[in-house]
């Protein structure tokens, strides 16, 4: 089991943007394998989130991150 931790800036003023965009994505990590997954957005700074996921394997990961679906995304 592997717990993945994805760091995400977004620029000034597009807060609103990557919350909204972003956790659709975060989400469908559940679709490639993953047994848990969860997006917070920091209150310190509405500019700063982090993405966690829970694989089974390094590769189950690999097949999320990037996979057709999740490349439209970034």
């Amino acid at each position: 089991m592997i717990q993945v931790q994805i760091d995400w800036v977004a620029n000034p003023f597009r807060g609103e943007l990557v919350a909204a965009g972003w956790r659709p994505a975060a989400e469908a990590a559940l679709d490639y394998g993953a047994t848990s997954w969860s997006f917070f957005r920091s209150k310190d700074d509405p500019n700063d989130f982090v993405q966690m996921a829970a694989f089974e394997s390094k590769p189950a990961f690999d097949r999320y991150w990037y996979s057709e679906e999740i490349s439209e995304y970034q």
